[in-house]
């Protein structure tokens, strides 16, 4: 669990090649009949790459594919309008490498061994992704040992989402070694020989004296030329590849741009001004934005730096202070400090997972008393890496239960609050979506000012 939810953290977005295939979907639309399109294939036909027929249904399976990896990564339930442009611009360009470079690998005889992926995860030089992910914060030093225990703990994994998440983690380093072994092979046959270095030296070296005459084609009349038409036609036969054209079609279509109009910008933003009063002071703040803003209230706590720019002068205010409503970029927005906390910027725990054998209440139950037994026991003085090795759930009983130092956010929510507002040699329970857990922390980082700012936007929409 510690493992996956810091890889959460570090996930970045992929590069990304912006087409207009939605645009191509919707004019094609209204042309089909019938199953065929006016072109007659299949209407399901979205592209054709490398000579490839590419269907929408494998198309919309990397979308998904990527849309779960973005949902758990985020750990949100529905991705807005934005993130769901950026996966499908993703995928698609996942897909063109797949149709073209695949080809190319196979072509040439390339291949990624599964011993070639466990040296990559476990090996001496692991790849610097799982370098970076299993490297301690404090110390920079990579946790080989930790690597084979969260590896391990895959396999009592119940949660098919995290399963799914590791393999896509692996498939990205699979496809970077496919593309480096490529690119070494093209590397290699570009390398110029000591022989043909010194041909180029002795060419330049060498001089020729000679007379030469130029006559220009067109000084000489066509028909001092003879051509017959056979000849002509001759030619034609012989190169007839070289006259050939692609088929190509004349499409005609209108494209109707939808923007919001003056009235919709009006209604927005009287809305905004009628409501501002409740939003500013509201006792259930984080209940009016979760039922009228376009995002759901964060509970996050932020450092001045990671405000946007438009609500930083709420960081030196007080509670309860506020701004807005303004405009920026198609959206209304007003914002309300709503907390402010001293917390550290990292921290370091160690947890025995206790986790319910299945979904009765009954296992839930058991669970919870055997949490409630275990910290019983740590509160009169028992070993509490003794107590983790012999009863923890997570991948983290090896070391004691250690998860090393975190920043807020990389953990579950309940977990990273739990921690973050926890004083130091205090064991407690905190119960996640993965069981019960009796965390303790064991060191505090450096204690930094955070805010925690309730913002509700609204997008002007036609």
């Amino acid at each position: 669990m510690a493992v996956l939810e810091k890889i959460r953290s570090k996930m970045g977005l992929l590069a990304s090649l912006i087409i207009g295939f939605a645009l191509l979907a919707f004019v094609l639309s209204d042309f089909l009949t019938g199953g065929q399109s006016i072109l007659g294939n299949n209407q399901f036909q979205i592209a054709e790459i490398n000579g490839k027929k590419v269907q929408y249904q494998e198309f919309d399976q990397f979308v998904n594919q990527l849309s779960e990896v973005y949902k758990f990564n985020s750990g949100q339930a529905n991705l807005n309008e934005e993130m769901v442009n950026t996966i499908r611009e993703q995928s698609w360009q996942q897909l063109v490498d797949e149709y073209v470079l695949g080809d190319e690998y196979r072509a040439v005889g390339l291949s990624v061994s599964s011993k070639e992926v466990l040296d990559m995860v476990q090996g001496s030089e692991p790849h610097p992704y799982i370098r970076q992910l299993f490297t301690d914060p404090q110390t920079q030093i990579f946790n080989r040992a930790a690597v084979l225990q969260f590896i391990k703990s895959l396999e009592k994994e119940t949660d098919p989402a995290r399963k799914n998440y590791w393999l896509y983690i692996e498939d990205q380093i699979i496809h970077e070694r496919y593309m480096a072994k490529y690119l070494n092979l093209i590397k290699k046959g570009l390398y110029v020989t000591s022989r043909q270095v010194q041909k180029e030296i002795d060419d330049n070296r060498r001089k020729v004296s000679f007379n030469f005459m130029a006559v220009n084609y067109s000084t000489i009349a066509d028909t001092l030329i003879p051509v017959k038409l056979s000849e002509v036609k001759k030619y034609l036969k012989e190169h007839a590849k070289e006259f050939e054209q692609e088929a190509s079609r004349d499409i005609e279509y209108v494209s109707f741009e939808i923007t919001p109009s003056a009235e919709d910008f009006v209604e927005v933003k009287s809305w905004m001004e009628k409501n501002k009063e409740e939003f500013f002071t509201t006792e259930e703040v984080k209940q009016f934005v979760n039922m009228n803003s376009d995002v759901s209230f964060s509970e996050k706590y932020l450092k001045e730096e990671e405000l946007m720019d438009s609500i930083k002068t709420l960081y030196k205010g007080k509670v309860g202070d506020h701004v807005g409503p303004y405009f920026a970029n198609g959206t209304f927005y007003m914002a309300r400090l709503t907390d402010i906390k001293t917390l550290p910027d990292s921290v370091k725990a160690r947890h025995i997972l206790i986790r319910p054998e299945n979904n009765t209440k009954e296992a839930y139950d058991k669970a919870k008393a055997k949490a409630d037994s275990l910290l019983s026991l740590l509160k009169k003085g028992a070993d509490f890496a003794e107590l983790a090795r012999n009863n923890s759930a997570d991948g983290s009983a090896r070391e004691g239960g250690d998860l090393g130092w975190f920043r807020e956010g990389q953990m579950v929510k309940p977990f990273s609050d739990a921690c973050f507002n926890a004083k130091k040699g205090q064991p407690q329970i905190v119960e996640t979506q993965f069981g019960f857990h009796i965390v303790e922390v064991t060191d505090r980082g450096k204690e930094v000012k955070k805010v925690q700012v309730a913002v509700l936007q609204r997008k002007v929409e036609a």
